[in-house]
């Protein structure tokens, strides 16, 4: 595919991309802001289909430094270290975009980060399920959108409905795919 062209990514490859480190930012893009009801609202849009606006990488034929994704506490002890840079010459970052897909974001930081950490764990997000569908039968819940079937995003479960943790589900999924392999 062509550098310029554009493609959907599922937050699965994307995780993924972060997690081996052929996605990152540039050293010069500003810091992660998102306050987590912001990131609440960036799922609940995305489990309504509502446009989120696009992420834009670029694949840089020079040298620069990079870092990675912020990953720090919200709060308190550790908030304030320095996020871990690398720093690739011209040759590296040509050899980086050519053989393991090494982007970094130029738009789109703050979704990708509150993405990131709501799926790893280190932000807590959970969906939780319309109450309704305690007493529906597995058949009837498959024929619905996940828009039918999701109440509301939240940071804490919910004592009347099934609340499903982000984390959660990313680790069963990894295991599951380790388990496949």
């Amino acid at each position: 595919m062509n550098d310029t062209q554009s493609q959907t990514e599922s937050l699965l490859e994307i995780v993924r991309s972060i997690e081996k480190q052929t996605i990152m930012l540039p050293e010069f893009q500003r810091d992660f802001r998102w306050e987590l009801d912001q990131t609440y609202d960036l799922f609940d849009s995305l489990i309504r289909e509502i446009f989120i606006g696009t992420l834009i990488y670029g694949k840089p034929s020079f040298g620069m430094t990079v870092r990675e994704l912020d990953t720090r506490p919200r709060k308190g002890k550790g908030s304030m270290t320095k996020l871990h840079t690398y720093s690739y010459s011209a040759d590296e970052m040509k050899i980086k975009a050519q053989t393991q897909n090494f982007r970094i974001v130029l738009d789109g930081q703050q979704r990708i980060t509150s993405i990131y950490r709501a799926i790893v764990g280190f932000d807590t997000v959970y969906i939780m399920l319309h109450e309704a569908l305690v007493d529906q039968d597995v058949d009837t819940i498959r024929q619905l959108s996940l828009e039918e079937m999701v109440q509301h995003v939240a940071g804490e479960e919910s004592s009347s409905a099934i609340s499903v943790k982000l984390s959660d589900a990313y680790d069963t999924e990894k295991t599951c795919s380790k388990k496949m392999t």
